[in-house]
């Protein structure tokens, strides 16, 4: 829930209801492709999220609220194999629907977690590995092993006890964003923090599981602070990077800078990649991602708009639209600035739909956010498709 505890401290107003053109929106959709749109509505009232379905992803002004369907609560969702899971965002549950062609989501399956001590089973939580297995993690105590298929509870597998360090607590990496799957070995970050999630240790810990054994395999060091966001390359590199909150502290607080690192697989070693101050023109930076062809993006944070100088606290300098995407190649250890994709609140997630990667770019406070096709980002061509209103943080492919 840190994230929209962070959330709901930076939004200011934000209307739960729109104008918007839908296109190949639910009430008809065309065609056989069908893909989920999820966003999270933060209101006087509260958060709730909202699902729509479209036929294409072509250019539209506003995927809005107006064909969505509400759930309660900051609901999550996930799309594997063809079926929508969608998290209770009142309840520990995830319910997995089917998907109607008219964009109905019919035929409910809930599986609730409460009983196993969880309290919120959203998809920050957890990793699929195949169509019969997923990791639901239950805090720093153990991850809830599931049937995605089933929709049953089949096994548990306990962390490593992990102290805290100089007052500061064991925090793990959000799961949607920095869990990584590689050659039967799963890799989720932890990183120590403050109650509030500001002042934070200079490096961070990578725990290995074997997930065909189901079993803690061993902790790897990380000396960059704050890593929670995980991509890999094509040739099994997997890299983390932090959030966009390590900005802020290192900013505000003088933490350690942001940084990447590179985790080899083949020796279970982490090594600093590079620092973003270096290759982003003395700026700190966040959401490291891999789009192929040897290249990567990320989102920096531009010091120079802010008055940081008077900033009081880390965090409410890095929700306004400060931040830039970058592409980075690695050969060169060079990084430019892509200008095709506006200035946006920095909390970017990434997708790959049909081979092309898209960027979903929060705008100020979170209360509507970008939809963009990266195109090949060493050439600065990025195709603004439709913007959505709330927090996006979810577009895939249903089929």
């Amino acid at each position: 829930m840190r994230r929209l505890t962070l959330l709901a401290a930076l939004v200011t107003v934000a209307g739960c209801g729109s104008d918007d053109s839908n296109g190949g929106s639910s009430s008809g959709l065309t065609g056989t492709s069908r893909y989920a749109v999820h966003s999270i509505v933060t209101s006087p009232d509260g958060q709730d999220g909202y699902v729509t379905i479209l036929d294409s992803l072509v250019q539209r002004p506003t995927v809005g609220l107006s064909s969505a369907r509400e759930f309660s609560g900051p609901s999550d969702i996930w799309v594997y194999e063809g079926s929508v899971y969608v998290s209770g965002g009142e309840t520990p549950t995830v319910t997995k629907f089917t998907l109607t062609d008219d964009g109905k989501l019919v035929d409910p399956k809930v599986l609730n977690f409460s009983a196993r001590g969880l309290t919120d089973a959203a998809f920050w939580n957890n990793t699929f590995i195949s169509a019969t297995k997923a990791y639901m993690l239950n805090g720093l105590a153990q991850y809830i092993v599931w049937n995605p298929t089933t929709m049953e509870i089949t096994n548990t597998v306990d962390l490593p006890k992990i102290e805290n360090r100089n007052g500061l607590i064991p925090r793990a990496g959000s799961a949607d964003r920095s869990t990584i799957v590689h050659d039967g070995r799963l890799y989720q970050t932890v990183a120590w923090y403050d109650e509030q999630w500001a002042h934070r240790t200079d490096d961070s810990l990578v725990l290995v599981f074997d997930v065909n054994a189901d079993k803690f395999v061993q902790n790897i060091a990380a000396p960059c602070p704050g890593l929670d966001v995980g991509t890999k390359d094509d040739s099994g590199h997997i890299y983390f990077s932090p959030w966009t909150g390590g900005a802020g502290t290192a900013l505000v607080l003088h933490t350690a800078p942001t940084c990447v690192v590179d985790v080899d697989t083949a020796t279970a070693t982490a090594t600093v990649a590079f620092k973003f101050a270096d290759v982003a023109g003395g700026r700190e930076g966040s959401d490291f991602h891999y789009v192929g062809n040897g290249k990567f993006v990320f989102t920096a944070f531009h010091h120079e708009k802010v008055d940081l100088a008077n900033a009081k606290e880390p965090f409410g300098i890095i929700g306004g639209l400060n931040w830039h995407v970058w592409n980075y190649d690695p050969q060169t250890k060079t990084a430019t600035e892509m200008q095709s994709v506006d200035w946006n609140s920095g909390a970017a997630y990434w997708f790959k739909i049909d081979g092309v990667d898209l960027a979903l770019m929060p705008a100020t406070g979170y209360t509507s956010s970008t939809v963009y096709n990266l195109g090949i980002p060493s050439t600065d061509k990025a195709t603004r498709l439709f913007d959505v209103t709330g927090y996006n943080m979810r577009l895939f492919k249903v089929r």
